[in-house]
């Protein structure tokens, strides 16, 4: 059986803050941790195998996020 459990999480990055909805997936023995960054024109999502690296990944979906952003906007 799926589960999802829901927890937020914001990060500072270039002085600014950035929001995500984290979500937990489980089913038999296989764990993923996933997210989303709020309040941006753009889908990001980001995903980890456990919590304590979910953090990490989120700053770098944000920072590829915005590396891509300077691309397409120059």
């Amino acid at each position: 059986m799926k589960k999802k459990f829901l927890t937020n999480r914001s990060i500072v990055v270039d002085n600014k803050v950035y929001n995500a909805s984290v979500y937990v997936d489980w089913q038999d023995n296989e764990v993923v941790w996933y997210g989303v960054i709020n309040n941006i024109p753009d889908l990001v999502s980001f995903e980890s195998k456990n919590i304590q690296s979910i953090n990490k990944t989120f700053e770098e979906a944000v920072r590829d996020y915005l590396a891509t952003r300077k691309i397409i906007d120059n």
